[in-house]
């Protein structure tokens, strides 16, 4: 009988020591093993215990008048610095082309300890959102509320939110919408991160990125914004610029609100 094919998942579990071992020594390491197999994703593993790998989400800030904050969309190409950079979550605002626009960050959205944004949907949308922390010292911590506020203590410095999980305390997300994905997870306990994000020409749903998150020992992991916004840049090369109908409206990625970045 022949071998069963190898899958994503089960190639990371069998590579996940040397991956590690490459990580230890750079801070970040591009896994290129599930881009040619479902579900079909670049993979940027990170380890954030490193001293030289820092962690932000850039903004660019129209107006503070009021929360949410106004900001401009901008293509992750734009932010030049960093070492890995995924799509966040979406907005309200402008639909990201032909040019820029503005937007306001749905859910929570903190950066650099300024809120940026709350969980604000009025009801009857008012939703549980699946919150991903990280305080200034690195460390990390996931939470779920429906409130328009939450105290997220120290790990409120960095933070981002989402209304669909990937993977929610060991438990995977039953979603089979399928599409272009983004997704980030982490491993509080050493410090592990995790991002993903839909091929060129790929389509995924968060069922099956769960697999992924878990062959890494990840039990949180939240889905980011999709579709077009899907998006990642590794030492400065942007992996999975849009083809098609996509490409003919936004061109190589459409303007975003933000992205999650590391860095030295």
């Amino acid at each position: 009988m022949a071998a069963a094919a190898a899958t994503c998942a089960s190639t990371i579990t069998s590579n996940l020591a040397s991956y590690r071992s490459l990580v230890t020594s750079t801070g970040v390491v591009k896994i290129s093993a599930c881009e040619t197999i479902a579900p079909n994703i670049h993979i940027a593993f990170i380890n954030l215990k490193d001293s030289r790998v820092k962690y932000d989400i850039p903004v660019s800030v129209a107006s503070t008048a009021t929360i949410p904050h106004t900001l401009n969309l901008r293509r992750i190409t734009s932010y030049t610095s960093g070492i890995a950079l995924v799509n966040g979550f979406t907005w309200d605002g402008d639909k990201g082309y032909p040019n820029g626009g503005q937007g306001t960050a749905k859910g929570f959205l903190n950066t650099t300890n300024i809120v940026r944004a709350r969980n604000t949907d009025a009801a009857p949308n008012l939703t549980n959102k699946l919150i991903f922390g990280v305080s200034s010292a690195k460390a990390l911590s996931f939470f779920e509320t429906g409130s328009t506020s939450y105290n997220f203590g120290s790990y409120g410095y960095n933070l981002t939110s989402s209304s669909t999980s990937v993977v929610k305390n060991g438990v995977c997300a039953t979603s089979t919408e399928t599409d272009r994905w983004s997704a980030i997870g982490a491993n509080p306990a050493n410090g592990e991160v995790v991002m993903v994000s839909s091929t060129s020409a790929g389509s995924t749903n968060a069922a099956a990125l769960c697999s992924v998150f878990k062959a890494f020992g990840i039990n949180n992991a939240l889905r980011l914004d999709g579709g077009p916004s899907a998006a990642m840049v590794i030492s400065g090369v942007h992996l999975n610029p849009l083809v098609g109908g996509a490409n003919v409206l936004y061109g190589s990625s459409r303007h975003i609100a933000y992205p999650l970045r590391v860095g030295n």
